[in-house]
């Protein structure tokens, strides 16, 4: 069973749940600790036969779609955007792959590796991933600050969302998603999407059954959403571990307990 992880993401959530760290240089590195931490506990309690990294890669087919996608995000800080680009080399040190995709984003990676290899365990802090839960595949859920990240599978996701998995882009579609810049629909919360996902099916069904509450906005948003599985990914998707590796580049980053936790994997 392979981990694949989203670079971004985590990267993300660990610079803004962590105090500002750095190197003796001055080097940042509060990202960087908080995203190998992750992968150190991830190695420990799931066991992966190996890991794969997806990274985001400019714009996608979803901003050529709708202009306003993700509209508003604030830019990515300098000593963040220092530690997405050391993370590329300390990926390349523990032996395991990269895949990114021009036009597309790592959600699409990352669905795109769970179809190819089910069996498989998705790490992100992104709820629009929690969409590759089928059944075998499972995502660990980074959310919240302060809190341990959440194991999802198929049934606990349709539990989440109240609706079938393959009906959770339209639900999201209805009720909106800040993060994405998707307004969704006045007077449509999430118990209306509920059950008009469960009784229509997808995005088309509803619009053709509420043309009155809804309009071809929603069948547009429901796209933007939807991931894609089937995007052109080198091989090998995954590789095992160099801990050798990976113990290395966190000494370089002097992360000395971290070195610790490696060596007693």
């Amino acid at each position: 069973m392979p981990a694949y992880l989203d670079a971004f993401s985590l990267l993300y959530r660990a610079h803004y749940a962590l105090p500002p760290l750095s190197t003796s240089a001055g080097e940042p590195t509060g990202a960087l600790y908080g995203t190998l931490s992750l992968i150190v506990k991830i190695l420990r309690e799931h066991r992966p036969d190996g890991m794969a990294i997806a990274f985001d890669v400019g714009r996608t087919f979803r901003h050529e779609a709708y202009p306003a996608y993700k509209a508003g995000r604030p830019s990515t800080p300098d000593p963040l955007a220092q530690q997405i680009a050391r993370f590329r080399g300390v990926v390349a040190a523990m032996g395991v792959p990269s895949h990114g995709v021009p036009g597309f984003e790592a959600d699409d990676v990352l669905a795109t590796l769970a179809a190819r290899t089910p069996d498989c365990l998705v790490v992100s802090g992104d709820t629009d991933v929690l969409q590759v839960a089928r059944a075998p595949t499972r995502v660990l859920f980074v959310g919240q600050r302060q809190r341990d990240p959440i194991l999802y599978d198929q049934a606990a996701v349709e539990a989440r969302y109240g609706v079938p998995i393959e009906g959770v882009a339209a639900w999201k579609a209805l009720v909106g998603d800040k993060s994405d810049n998707l307004a969704g629909f006045a007077g449509i919360g999430q118990k209306t999407a509920t059950a008009w996902v469960r009784e229509h099916g997808d995005a088309a069904g509803i619009l053709a059954a509420h043309p009155d509450r809804v309009d071809a906005r929603l069948v547009r948003d429901a796209e933007l959403v939807r991931l894609r599985t089937d995007l052109p990914l080198a091989e090998p998707l995954w590789a095992p571990v160099d801990l050798d590796g990976l113990a290395a580049a966190c000494e370089s980053l002097e992360m000395h307990s971290l070195v610790k936790r490696v060596r007693a994997l």
